[in-house]
């Protein structure tokens, strides 16, 4: 995933295995923007906000 020129985000690379291990790397253009992350259950999910 490769975010437009004008974004915070320029990539978003994501791997999972069969054992339920996952690994996201997020590439960002700012030297140390802001960010949030939080978790929901239902479905189950990780969300990063990132700061523009």
């Amino acid at each position: 995933m490769r975010g437009d020129a004008e974004s915070t985000i320029v990539s978003a690379d994501f791997l999972a295995d069969p054992g339920g291990i996952s690994h996201a790397f997020i590439g960002v253009a700012a030297d140390r923007p802001a960010f949030t992350v939080t978790t929901t259950e239902e479905p189950a999910a990780v969300v990063v906000t990132v700061e523009n």
